[in-house]
């Protein structure tokens, strides 16, 4: 990224936390910023754990997701 999108990035993601710290503290009567602060933490609690089990979903180790996903391909 070149420097003026890492400094908007950084911009916008201090006034979202600053919006989700005047939510949680009452000063704030819009939901929008913990709503979206819990996503971006979820979605990198989700990659964590699947980076920890060895970049795999247990469904794909399912034998019955290979012949779904095969039936569907035509294969």
């Amino acid at each position: 990224m070149g420097p003026v999108a890492t400094i908007a990035g950084r911009e916008v993601a201090r006034k979202v936390l600053h919006e989700a710290a005047d939510e949680l503290g009452g000063r704030s009567n819009r939901k929008w910023a913990v709503m979206l602060v819990a996503f971006i933490l979820g979605i990198v609690a989700t990659v964590i754990v699947i980076k920890r089990r060895g970049g795999t979903l247990p469904i794909e180790n399912d034998p019955r997701w290979t012949e779904m996903t095969e039936a569907r391909l035509g294969v």
